[in-house]
């Protein structure tokens, strides 16, 4: 079955000049692509079908959805829990329902939707879709303007709202966490994608580019020789701060990586994986500044909390106190699965308490991500 790809609007006013395409950044192991069907935070699923495959005419599109024209709450027929935006303020009204924190997305011809605050209440308003409307992707007398997320000021996504809106300042409070801590990064023009396979979204809040060192901490891919920006949330970006204070009493100066994002669900599952959203990363390996590797296929000690060498008892070590010290909700280590015998995989799954190393598991939650491993060359 073939999905209709949405090309979600850029962040115009926030454009990385010299941002490299998607396609020259590393990604995840795995493979897929793909937009979650979010749920509402108050009304459960909204029914969802298949993904919208066709062209829409110019009275199909949003009818009856969040963002959508509405002379009355009646209008809205495919909201759960429906509202009309009326008045001078709103050309032609505007179909919405509140929410809390996140909002219900819909197949076919309809935008995806993001919960922010309209008159010091949550109400769902429609993404920008450049594909359903053309242009900056609103109806008209709508201008996308970036928005933070109602209850979640440090996630903000391109939201059309009435022309005229005063766009509040784009610098989330997480973005300004990384430039009080001196982090390189830039923001990255994301376009949500939809996995290949179950046709779910892959929606990323605050994502951005992020350029080593972090906190005195080189990023680059398990085969490449420099390092390369990171395409991640601005929440991970923070995690990696945190992880330098793991990693540099241990004299580490170089994380070696095979991927970040990466648009897929964990294997045999209906559900994304933590990739999908650029909230995780799979480490292959380490180098301190002797220029020593610790590479987990190589030098993991499977199934003891006494390693030998000083080789595993490093990467143990590490392993332990990136849990201990909350740096990451997830950490999966070669113990876990076959899937994961040649990295880390951590991750900020929320709600996740969880790390799989062996004898001892830990957890709160299950983060169910699955074995996605690739084959590297022996270094």
């Amino acid at each position: 079955m073939q999905h209709h790809t949405l090309r979600r609007l850029a962040w115009r006013t926030l454009l990385l000049l010299t941002a490299a395409p998607l396609s020259a950044l590393p990604v995840a192991c795995g493979a897929g692509g793909g937009l979650p069907l979010l749920p509402s935070d108050d009304a459960g699923d909204a029914g969802l079908g298949e993904p919208w495959t066709g062209e829409a005419e110019d009275d199909e599109r949003n009818a009856g959805w969040i963002g959508g024209p509405c002379e009355a709450a009646s209008s809205c027929v495919h909201v759960q829990t429906p509202a009309c935006l009326q008045g001078d303020a709103w050309p032609g009204g505007a179909c919405t329902q509140p929410c809390t924190r996140l909002c219900p997305d819909l197949d076919g011809p309809h935008s995806v939707t993001f919960c922010a605050e309209v008159e010091g209440q949550g109400r769902c308003l429609s993404r920008c879709d450049a594909d359903l409307y053309g242009g900056d992707g609103c109806r008209p007398g709508y201008a996308c303007r970036i928005l933070p997320r109602f209850n979640e000021p440090t996630t903000q996504q391109p939201t059309c709202v009435p022309e005229g809106w005063e766009a509040p300042d784009p610098t989330t409070a997480c973005r300004a966490a990384l430039d009080d801590l001196g982090i390189i990064w830039a923001p990255w023009d994301y376009t949500t994608q939809r996995d290949d396979d179950t046709g779910l979204a892959c929606t990323i809040d605050d994502p951005i580019r992020v350029s080593s060192p972090i906190n005195g901490i080189s990023y680059r891919y398990y085969n490449q020789d420099t390092s390369a920006p990171l395409a991640v949330t601005c929440e991970l970006a923070l995690a990696l701060h945190r992880l330098g204070d793991v990693l540099k009493p241990r004299r580490i100066t170089q994380v070696l990586h095979i991927g970040t994002f990466n648009c897929r669900p964990v294997s045999g599952t209906q559900r994304l994986s933590e990739h999908a959203h650029g909230n995780a990363i799979d480490i292959w390996g380490l180098v301190d500044d002797d220029g020593q590797d610790y590479i987990l296929e190589r030098d993991w000690e499977h199934d003891t909390t006494q390693p030998r060498t000083s080789q595993g008892r490093l990467l143990y070590d590490v392993a332990q106190q990136m849990y201990q010290d909350n740096v990451f909700n997830t950490i999966l280590t070669p113990n876990y699965n076959a899937g994961h015998d040649n990295h880390f995989h951590v991750d900020l799954q929320p709600g996740a308490r969880f790390i799989g190393y062996g004898p001892v598991q830990t957890s709160r939650l299950d983060s169910g991500e699955d074995g996605c491993g690739v084959t590297p060359p022996a270094p």
